[in-house]
């Protein structure tokens, strides 16, 4: 499996003039004389290349999204200004025109600001209101459901580190204005925006092996059914914390997807494509299937089959599972290192082809009770009477 990140280098300065003296905090502005001036200058991961052909990519789709040159658009980007106690004290944002020209000067910031943080895509998803404190804000809650269409893969939210505001001492300052009398603090700060979420995509072949003599199976048909994501949260915080509770679909009793408990976005239906019957037993996943999922997360890739077990078994033969069967990859690791990994936020995580050997199919929740009935039949127990009692 390789392991890609979503994004490569860094994107030029972007910034745009504020020149209001009220904060959109609501927050009483500075009086004239007080203002600061800060230049924003905010770093993008994502390289030049990926940025122009950036049009949104899917929840499944021909191609891996690296492949296909695809990055994360940058729709908004809203920045957070903070005082030294990690209160929200003014913000600014970006409109289309803003973005275009890449540069950032705010004037007349709150003087009480001594930090900054930017959230890129904050957008229609998130909540209109701004959050009292940094903190706060880092709390928001991203439901995963939102960012797995094929319109909205792209538009995942990107957030900096809060950095300090540091004095500006350039004799030129970008976008000077006349500020008369006014006397003008001029400040800066560089903060670098990363994507919030991991993204685990699944496409190629699938193919079913034997170790058996002549390759034989132990299954008549092994047909595809679905493939998907099961253990994992269906929420996750802007600062990348979990929330909610954990779904996970791990008995055969409801079986893999568990119709009204696992989310629609946690799967996807495969191919009706029997691999035992096909050429090499090897068969086409059809797509690429993506999710976006919360990082440091630890899903398992679940794969469904129908099967059908041959009644016929050679001996030594692996007992086979029917009549619903899985596939599960429970670990990630790197095959440079052969270490396991933990998920981390704006990586893609692909898996181009699964090949699995028959005896790695298995149930669900992996237990399977085998009871050996013993039963004995009684015949009917002749009795001779005699001697009978009769009554007057």
């Amino acid at each position: 499996m390789k392991l890609n990140k979503l994004f490569v280098s860094a994107l030029a300065a972007l910034a745009f003039v504020a020149c209001s003296k009220d904060g959109e905090t609501g927050a009483e502005g500075p009086e004239s004389g007080q203002g600061m001036s800060v230049t924003i200058s905010l770093r993008n991961s994502g390289s030049a290349a990926a940025q122009a052909a950036g049009k949104g990519t899917r929840a499944a789709e021909e191609g891996f999204t690296q492949d296909a040159g695809k990055a994360i658009e940058l729709k908004s980007i809203t920045v957070f200004f903070a005082d030294a106690s990690d209160n929200i004290v003014e913000t600014g944002k970006f409109d289309a025109a803003q973005l275009t020209a890449k540069q950032a000067v705010f004037h007349g910031i709150n003087p009480s600001a001594t930090q900054a943080i930017a959230v890129a895509n904050y957008g229609d998803l998130l909540p209109s209101a701004t959050p009292a404190t940094i903190t706060a804000l880092k709390a928001t809650e991203l439901t995963l459901a939102n960012y797995q269409s094929k319109a909205l893969q792209t538009e995942v939210p990107l957030i900096s580190v809060a950095a300090n505001l540091v004095p500006d001492e350039a004799a030129n300052h970008p976008d000077d204005v006349d500020h008369g009398d006014d006397k003008v603090a001029w400040y800066k700060v560089e903060l670098k925006l990363v994507p919030v979420l991991s993204r685990i995509e699944i496409g190629g072949n699938l193919t079913i092996t034997s170790d058996m003599e002549e390759g034989e199976f132990v299954y008549t048909a092994f047909t595809m059914a679905n493939v998907g994501l099961n253990g994992l949260f269906p929420a996750c915080t802007l600062g990348g914390d979990e929330s909610g509770e954990r779904v996970y679909t791990n008995t055969n009793a409801t079986g893999f997807p568990a119709t009204g408990t696992t989310p629609a976005w946690m799967y996807d239906a495969l191919p009706d494509t029997d691999l035992i019957a096909a050429p090499g037993n090897s068969a086409s996943m059809g797509s690429v299937y993506a999710y976006n999922v919360m990082p440091g997360d630890k899903p398992e890739i679940t794969l469904q089959f129908n099967s059908t077990p041959r009644q016929d078994l050679p001996e030594g033969a692996p007992v086979p599972v029917s009549p619903k069967a899985y596939i599960k990859i429970v670990n990630f690791t790197d095959a440079a290192v052969d270490n396991k990994m933990t998920l981390e936020p704006g990586k893609i995580y692909k898996i181009e082809n699964i090949s699995f050997p028959q005896d790695k199919v298995t149930m669900l929740d992996n237990q399977v009770l085998c009871v050996e009935v013993t039963v004995t039949v009684q015949d009917w127990e002749i009795v001779d009477v005699e001697n009978p009692e009769f009554g007057e």
